[in-house]
Parts: structure tokens; C-alpha cells; sequence
């Protein structure tokens, strides 16, 4: 797999650690073959595509191009993404859309996430199930 034709506007492959990139190896295969993402995060204003923070960030964005760069229909990407800062469900089509809760996982899902969960991250995570 060619790892690095996945473009990212504001990050870097690889990274100078050898560790962090088989972090994102892992990231990779997680999202590769699912048909839908769950994840906890925090949004930034930073001016990547997606504008979340840190590690989580490259695995939401490796589910997306999985459709961007492919004969993939957009309206296939079934990313939810809870944002720890204001306690809401999202749904990426496109565009960050506000949902009251995300479908309950089936079939093939990833499940990916901030290692600094909140009580409200936690909460997020059990309702889904629920």
C-alpha cells in the first residue's frame, strides 16, 4: 500500500518517529476496512480537512480518503465523530453536520480516539451502545 499518496494539509509521513508511524499503520488498517468510523476527539482550528486534533485526526482522515480518492460515493462515508469540547455528535458529509446520536455500530467499524477521554467522552461512547 502506497501510504503516502493520502494527503494530509498539515501533517507530515512519515514522522521522525518510528513508533508514532506504526501508530499510524495501525490507524490505517483500522479504518481501511470498515464501512464506518466512531470517535472521540476535539475539534482544533487548524487547516486540515477535517480540523481534528492529534492522532485521531489521521485515522478520520485515512476513512475519508478512502472515498475522496477513490470511484466512492461521498454520501458512503459514515464518519461520527463526539467532540470533547462541546459535548456533541457529528457527522462528516462533506461538512461538519450536528446529529443528536449516531446509528448503532453493525457490520465492519472502527472505533478510534483521544487517549485523554472525558467523563463526557466516556458517556458518548456508552450511549452509542445503548
Amino acid at each position: 500500500l502506497e501510504f503516502r499518496r493520502v494527503l494530509f494539509r498539515s501533517r507530515k509521513w512519515p514522522t521522525k518517529s518510528p513508533v508514532v508511524n506504526n501508530l499510524l499503520r495501525r490507524n490505517f488498517y483500522q479504518v481501511h476496512w470498515s464501512d464506518s468510523v466512531y470517535a472521540v476527539a476535539t475539534f482544533s482550528n487548524d487547516t486540515s480537512l477535517l480540523q481534528i486534533n492529534c492522532g485521531t485526526a489521521w485515522a478520520c482522515q485515512m476513512f475519508v480518503d478512502k472515498y475522496l480518492y477513490t470511484n466512492n460515493h461521498i454520501d458512503l462515508i459514515k464518519l461520527f465523530v463526539f467532540d470533547q469540547k462541546s459535548n456533541l455528535w457529528y457527522q462528516w458529509t462533506g461538512q461538519w453536520n450536528q446529529i443528536d446520536k449516531p446509528p448503532r455500530p453493525c457490520g465492519v467499524y472502527a472505533g478510534v480516539g483521544t487517549r485523554e477521554l472525558t467523563d463526557a467522552g466516556r458517556a458518548a461512547i456508552k450511549s452509542v451502545y445503548g
